[in-house]
């Protein structure tokens, strides 16, 4: 259990990994989301002072889609690194009896 210092509660390891999954999850979004709009405005920014149409808007786009891949292979590569050989059980599955919250 570890201390919460405003309220001095405590939080379970459980709690404590859930919050650290929903942050990466939202880092992971901001980042790809973040990759794709500035990939995208690179390319309909040099659109606009080259005059080629579409082209770099779409080089952009596809640019960006490599760095959100990239980001999720990341992020994949890097939860692995820290529960190497462990699969994947959600709770009240039948690997673990179907009792809920069971580690």
């Amino acid at each position: 259990m570890v201390p919460i210092p405003d309220k001095g509660a405590t939080w379970s390891d459980d709690a404590l990994r859930q919050r650290s999954a929903l942050s990466q999850a939202v880092m992971l979004g901001t980042n790809v989301a973040a990759g794709m709009i500035l990939f995208t405005l690179l390319g309909f920014y040099l659109d606009y002072k080259r005059g080629t149409g579409r082209f770099w808007t779409v080089v952009g786009a596809i640019m960006g889609l490599a760095y959100a891949v990239y980001e999720f292979w990341s992020t994949l590569r890097l939860l692995r690194s820290v529960n190497p050989g462990q699969p994947e059980r959600a709770p009240g599955s039948p690997q673990d009896g179907g009792k809920p919250g069971v580690p």
